[in-house]
């Protein structure tokens, strides 16, 4: 169960070797613990797997609790391990995974033919299909990742 901090007690055994290796890791970035030298690891290990799917969904619950994109660029993205460049524009942020993804995330965008209104992230993935979500007033759900979307903001 989590506690008012969003955070939740977990015991794992783990090997002596891989102990010891945390422990030299905390002491060479100077962090105050093992158990935040571990945090930093596993959330380094598990943000190199994500995808720009995965990002966006972040960035997606990142901006319901803050309702700013620059306020979700610094939660999500400037400190992601897999983001290798961010671009902040006046009217947009764009940014680049490491394996070449690409996503531009748009403020206040209305679209009056889908009755949607609100930023919107449009991405190209790396085989070139390139597709579109709101994050307005029409939140998504996860399923919503996989439906097509025509709209365009790449030109």
């Amino acid at each position: 169960m989590a506690d008012k901090d969003g955070m939740e007690r977990k015991v794992y055994l783990l090997p002596k070797e891989l102990v010891d290796r945390i422990k030299i890791y905390q002491k060479d970035a100077g962090l105050p613990s093992e158990v935040e030298a571990a945090r930093r690891l596993l959330n380094e290990a598990l943000q190199s797997r994500d995808n720009m799917v995965q990002i966006l969904l972040q960035v997606r619950d990142s901006f319901k609790r803050l309702r700013n994109l620059r306020s979700v660029a610094k939660d999500v993205l400037i400190e992601h391990f897999n983001i290798k460049n961010i671009e902040f524009h006046d009217d947009h942020i764009f940014f680049e995974t490491k394996n070449g993804e690409r996503a531009v995330i748009v403020d206040n965008t209305c679209d009056e033919l889908y009755d949607r209104r609100g930023p919107r992230a449009q991405y190209l993935n790396v085989s070139g299909v390139d597709k579109s979500h709101y994050f307005g007033s029409s939140l998504l759900t996860d399923d919503d990742f996989e439906e097509e979307d025509p709209l365009d903001v790449w030109d």
